[in-house]
């Protein structure tokens, strides 16, 4: 098993979405999305469309942040422009940064860090990197011509 198994497990399993219904709209059999997500069998694995189509209908991207990991970069989903505040994306990131901190100390209480922990390290390290470049995207005012000063209430 390695992370980009996990990934995929993960968002079959921790979606929100129950699986048979995800199965179903990829247009799947429930049980073949299971096998193709079960990281102790080496054939019959996802294939490329069917991994973005399970991100598209789950509506989440850990598979595409593993993937863009394993090839040296990471991969960050942009909100809507319309929305970025700059109060709002300070207060996100330190939650974040948090959340980062409370789950390193969770993993580090037995002395172990089990490859559960570290794939849950690493998202939680990913979420603090997603809102740090929301807070970037916020504080550059895409809207903002050269030169023109933001005021923040």
């Amino acid at each position: 098993m390695d992370q980009l198994d996990l990934a995929n497990h993960n968002t079959v399993h921790n979606s929100g979405l129950p699986a048979p219904e995800l199965a179903e709209q990829m247009g799947v059999g429930h049980q073949v999305l299971i096998n193709k997500v079960n990281w102790s069998t080496e054939q019959n694995k996802l294939t490329q469309r069917e991994a973005l189509a399970m991100q598209l209908v789950t509506n989440t991207r850990h598979i595409i942040r593993e993937e863009c990991r394993i090839l040296g970069g990471e991969f960050v989903q942009r909100v809507d422009s319309d929305r970025l505040d700059v109060t709002t994306a300070v207060l996100q990131s330190a939650a974040e940064h948090g959340d980062v901190g409370r789950t390193i100390a969770d993993a580090l209480g037995d002395g172990v860090i089990t490859v559960r922990e570290e794939a849950e390290i690493k998202k939680q390290i990913t979420e603090a990197r997603e809102a740090l470049a929301q807070l970037m995207l916020a504080i550059e005012g895409k809207n903002r011509g050269p030169g023109t000063v933001q005021t923040i209430n």
